[in-house]
């Protein structure tokens, strides 16, 4: 009945045109919110950024605009496009309210190397480390400033002092302008722990010291936190130390934590087996040869001066994949890098992507595919090379015996001493920034230079020089190895550096030959009117 009397009412007043009051409140002034979240904005040449800009009530339109289009300008929907290095303040408005926010625009820089450092990679908390750094050129280094990316709250940094406060893991990088470091890692750890046992044996317990006070270790009291797979078992804990037994072959680390959260610094373990080849026989080792199955295996074998790969005959000439990528006739080199067991293991593609062959740091190797490999993933050679070329212990006097290789030594690539040669990309004997070095193969025979006597390389009793090469860019002329594999470069020469192949980083992937014989000259000869053929450009990609 109210509800009745109600519209009776209402229809009454509407009938005698009183004006009824509107069902929405006024918007004042006051009750209007613009504001822009940000006070200034740093950016550099053709970057973009959107203004996130507050509001609440507004009735009218936002409209922005640029003090300075040449510096930056700015498009109806708030996104600022940097245009040149300079300031301009863009302004938004709607009616009578009005915010801005300033722009500040940097030219972008062009660095040859920004690498970032710490003198500590492990801190206790309220322990501090220096972080370090270095950028080419060094002009920009004073706009270099420190950036947490992960774990911000576990760290505090003044200067280039960083202090720990609390456990955890972070991550850091160095900025300047648009460039940025590489990554580092700091874990941060509430109290110490440490084993006098770094190297153990399958079957072995060792024990586990930490800085608590004892009543603290109990068996209730503490758990360990492995990092990845269980290579130890906990045995218990007697008169305040833990002990831990050494399960399977394989490395590992561990923490150890306390049920209030607390946790200690990380203790590396690599666990190893007694060595299965003391006291084995060459002659039984190779009746029923197999190629190493793992790094540990590799090693082992490395220390009684036994084999790792294929111990095959080989031709001088490589095999080369007859489904090669590429594009446009330019052939491409697999960029992609696949590590395993950390970096104790290189794993080699085909030409297809498969899989081809496992080749294991500090393994004795002798084929070309192998070595190519190996001196492509490590940038150094394989551990049956002997370094001295030219004074050196027969085969009868090295425990290598027939599978002694020889030499490791600079290759300068002047081609003003040795006109007849090709450049090779970057070579410091030429003024680049790469210094390469070379390394015999040994083949079966030298049918492309009279001057070398076709035979085995090394028949057990004496080694004969061939004139097969791989030769490698092994370490910056600064005396830096090279770490970036896009600065390794691998080749290979039969015929006594006349003419180069490039490995392409997958097993018979070797690029086209390019230099003296190849560009129409003749062997060992100079030839100004059939000058050598360039270096043949590849396309670095990481998968096809």
């Amino acid at each position: 009945m109210k509800l009745k009397k109600l519209l009776t009412i209402t229809s009454m007043l509407f009938v005698l045109g009183v004006a009824l009051p509107s069902c929405e409140k006024e918007v004042t002034p006051d009750e209007q919110v613009l504001n822009i979240k940000d006070e200034e904005k740093v950016l550099y040449v053709d970057e973009t950024f959107t203004i996130e800009v507050e509001t609440e009530n507004l009735t009218n339109t936002l409209l922005y605009s640029s003090s300075d289009e040449s510096v930056a300008i700015v498009d109806i929907n708030g996104k600022v496009r940097a245009i040149s290095s300079g300031e301009a303040t863009i302004t938004i408005t709607s009616g009578n309210l009005e915010d801005s926010i300033k722009i500040i625009v940097k030219e972008k820089i062009s660095v040859e190397s920004f690498k970032l450092s710490s003198t500590k990679s492990a801190l206790q908390v309220g322990e501090s480390t220096l972080l370090e750094y270095s950028i080419d050129p060094d002009e920009y280094s004073n706009e270099v400033h420190f950036e947490v990316i992960k774990g911000e709250d576990l760290v505090e940094i003044s200067g280039n002092r960083l202090k720990a406060l609390a456990s955890g893991e972070a991550s850091l990088v160095a900025r300047c302008r648009n460039a940025t470091s590489n990554l580092i890692h700091i874990d941060i750890y509430d109290f110490k722990a440490m084993s006098l046992d770094h190297e153990i044996y399958v079957g072995d317990t060792f024990q586990v010291t930490t800085s608590l006070d004892a009543s603290e270790v109990s068996k209730d009291n503490v758990s360990i936190e492995f990092d990845g797979d269980s290579y130890l078992s906990f045995e218990g804990v007697q008169n305040g130390l833990l002990y831990l037994k050494a399960l399977k072959r394989g490395e590992t680390s561990f923490a150890i934590k306390l049920l209030d959260g607390r946790i200690s610094c990380h203790i590396n373990v690599t666990i190893l087996e007694q060595n299965p080849y003391i006291g084995v026989s060459k002659e039984e080792f190779y009746k029923n040869y197999l190629r190493a199955r793992d790094p540990f295996d590799a090693k082992s074998r490395s220390e009684c001066y036994l084999m790792s790969g294929d111990i095959s005959k080989q031709d001088q000439k490589p095999t080369i994949s007859t489904n090669q990528p590429s594009k446009d006739d330019v052939l491409y080199k697999n960029s992609f890098v696949n590590f395993d067991y950390g970096d104790q293991a290189y794993n080699v593609l085909k030409a297809d992507g498969s899989f081809a062959f496992t080749i294991y740091k500090d393994g004795a190797y002798v084929t070309l595919e192998e070595v190519a490999a190996y001196v492509f993933a490590y940038g150094d050679v394989p551990i049956n090379y002997y370094e001295d070329r030219k004074n050196y212990p027969e085969p009868y006097e090295s425990p290598w015996g027939e599978y002694l290789r020889l030499n490791n030594s600079k290759f300068s690539g002047d081609v003003d001493d040795y006109p007849y040669e090709p450049e090779l990309p970057r070579i410091s004997g030429n003024g680049g920034d790469l210094v390469y070095y070379e390394i015999d193969i040994g083949t079966t025979g030298t049918d492309c230079d009279p001057s070398y006597e076709i035979g085995d390389y090394n028949d057990g009793v004496e080694i004969n020089r061939g004139a097969a090469r791989i030769v490698y860019s092994a370490k910056y002329t600064n005396g830096e190895p090279i770490t970036d594999f896009e600065d390794r470069y691998v080749f290979y020469t039969y015929n006594h550096y006349n003419d180069f192949q490039e490995y392409l980083n997958y097993e018979n992937g070797w690029g086209k030959m390019f230099g003296n014989i190849t560009g129409g000259s003749i062997l060992n000869r100079y030839d100004k009117n059939n000058p050598p053929s360039e270096y043949p450009e590849v396309i670095s990609k990481n998968s096809w």
